[in-house]
Parts: structure tokens; C-alpha cells; sequence
């Protein structure tokens, strides 16, 4: 029994695919509270803000699900672009469902919308315009595009030097000049779906790696890189390190502590992650427009109501959005 905790079965990465996705959505729910202004101590404030991370499992876990899906597309002959417009429907629809209502409303509330800008935010794609906060639907979509091409580097037998090649263009694309801060932004961070799809298949095959390479050396690689750059002055990028490293971790104890409890609501935070997403970067800002003051009294001291009460509700609206966005895409 000793003898098992130190190794550690990719499977589990599939296994546990919509609870880690729910813990991601937790962590980037929680990332985003110093954002919006809650009052909290400045070392809580660090502590939370680093939860940012939670993107970066999603990468990963959206790189080896698409290694599944498009490897699913050529064995059963589907078309390239009946295949990309099944995978833009649902990631836009529910995008759809929860944007166009809160423009509604704020165009209700005397806000002005020009329809140029609009239509590029709800395409998708507005983050690279600045024209949306969603930069991980944009940067998703942009990978889906470059799908095909990703299988053919990524698919063969030298897909580990070509992966760690990718990785280092992005992040050498991500730090000049010739790129702007949207796609610095996004290339920096998608190592993290490279490395999802190159290890899809022995996620596939249950592989059992020790997890001295799978948990303690990214951890171990992170602190180095964490230190040289507050002690040197170097700019690494960091994100994805913390996003593998924990992801495998969370993955590890999962398996371990298998409470049913615990993974029934990491399970329902993943089913609605996407919808989740959305809600905090719209739902939250609508929710600015309100006054807190009742008869005189504040009742959003510090930002806590707004924020937290704010996060049940979107939890709330994200599930009825869920459930909407699957009713349209079953008869689409």
C-alpha cells in the first residue's frame, strides 16, 4: 500500500475529467475576487490571485480531449469543417445565452452598444480585438482552428521535441515586440494544451509514471523559476508549471480520497465550467451598476456581497444556461 503512493496513473486524468475541470472553476472563480475589488489582506490577495492557474488545467485537459475528439473525426470520416463547427457551436451557444441577455440589459440601462463591437464579441474571437474579457474562448477557438496542423507535429513519434519546441516559440512569441499584449497573452499559456494532447494517449492507456516526475519535479521547476524571477529579475512564465503540476496533484488525491461528496460538487462546478466562466467576467460586472445602500446602509462592505452573493447567483444562472445551451445544441 506504501508502495502505491508514489505512483501515479495518467488514467486518472481522464477518470477524473469533470471534477478537476470543476476544481479549475473553482480556482478561477476565487482568482478573480481581488480583481473585483474585495477587501481582503494584501497576502490573501497574492494567494488568491495565483488561483489564475485554473485556466491552464483547462488547456490541458481541453488539448487531450481534443486529441480524443479529432482523432474520434478521422476514424469515423468526418469533415474538417462539419468537425470545426460542431466544436465552435458549443463553446459560442452558451456564450450566446448568457451575453445577449445581460447587453439587453444593459442596453435597457442606458449603456450604448455599437453593433461592429458586438458582433466581434459574440463571435468569439473579441479578446484579440479587445473588444471581450473571455480571452480563453478566444484563445480555445484559435487552437481549434489550428487543430489539424497540431495533430500533424503532435501525432507522431517525435511529438515530445516538437511539443517542447512549440513551447518555447510561444513563449519567445509571447515576449517580443512583434506581438501585442492579446496574443502575448494567450501564447504563453498554451504549452499547457501542447502538453494535454501529446499526453493524451497514455492518459488513454493508464499509464503509471512515478510521481516524482509527474507532481514533485514541475513543483520543483516552478519554485526555481519563481525564485529567479523575484530574486533575479527574469521573466518567466510560470502558469503553466503551476497549472500541470497542481492538475496532477489534484488528479492524485482525487484518486486517493475518492469522497462522494466532495466529488458530486467539484462534478456539477465542471459540467457548468464553461457557463461559470462567462457568468464571472459578465454577470459580476452588471452587478456594479446596482446600489448596495439600503436606507442609508451599505450591505456590499469591502465588495464581499457583490462578489460572493454575485458567485451563487452565477452558479445559479449558469446551470439553467447549461441546460438551455444543451436543449439548442441537441436540435441543432
Amino acid at each position: 500500500m506504501c508502495r502505491e503512493l508514489y505512483w501515479f496513473n495518467l488514467g486518472n486524468l481522464s477518470s477524473f475529467r469533470p471534477e478537476l475541470m470543476g476544481i479549475a472553476t473553482l480556482l478561477i472563480i476565487i482568482c478573480h475576487a481581488p480583481v473585483y475589488g474585495v477587501d481582503m489582506p494584501s497576502w490573501l490577495s497574492r494567494v488568491l490571485s495565483s488561483g489564475g492557474f485554473g485556466v491552464d488545467m483547462f488547456l490541458f485537459l481541453s488539448g487531450m480531449g481534443m486529441s480524443y475528439s479529432y482523432g474520434n473525426k478521422k476514424t469515423r470520416r468526418i469533415g474538417l469543417c462539419k468537425w470545426w463547427m460542431k466544436r465552435y457551436l458549443r463553446i459560442i451557444v452558451p456564450c450566446l445565452v448568457l451575453i445577449i441577455p445581460i447587453k439587453c440589459m444593459l442596453f435597457f440601462w442606458g449603456r450604448p452598444i455599437e453593433v461592429d463591437s458586438l458582433m466581434l464579441e459574440l463571435s468569439g474571437f473579441g479578446f484579440v480585438f479587445g473588444r471581450s474579457p473571455l480571452w480563453f474562448i478566444s484563445s480555445i477557438l484559435f487552437l481549434y482552428i489550428l487543430t489539424p496542423f497540431i495533430d500533424m507535429l503532435l501525432g507522431g513519434r517525435y511529438k515530445w521535441p516538437i511539443c517542447v519546441g512549440l513551447s518555447i516559440a510561444c513563449f519567445a512569441s509571447a515576449y517580443t515586440f512583434l506581438i501585442d499584449s492579446a496574443w502575448g497573452f494567450m501564447l504563453q499559456r498554451w504549452p499547457s494544451y501542447f502538453l494535454g494532447w501529446a499526453l493524451a494517449p497514455a492518459v488513454k492507456e493508464q499509464k503509471i509514471i512515478s510521481v516524482w516526475i509527474t507532481i514533485v519535479l514541475p513543483l520543483s521547476l516552478y519554485a526555481i523559476l519563481y525564485w529567479l524571477n523575484h530574486q533575479k529579475g527574469t521573466h518567466f512564465s510560470l502558469f503553466w508549471l503551476q497549472g500541470i503540476s497542481m492538475l496532477m496533484l489534484f488528479a492524485y488525491l482525487l484518486d486517493k480520497v475518492r469522497n462522494k461528496a466532495l466529488l458530486s460538487v467539484f462534478s456539477f462546478m465542471g459540467v457548468i465550467s464553461l457557463e461559470s466562466y462567462v457568468t464571472n467576467e459578465y454577470l459580476i460586472r452588471f452587478l456594479f451598476f446596482f446600489s448596495w445602500t439600503i436606507l442609508g446602509v451599505n450591505i456590499n462592505p469591502g465588495n464581499h456581497t457583490l462578489y460572493w452573493g454575485g458567485t451563487l447567483l452565477c452558479i445559479l444562472v449558469s446551470y439553467f444556461a447549461n441546460r438551455v445551451s444543451k436543449y439548442i445544441l441537441k436540435k441543432t
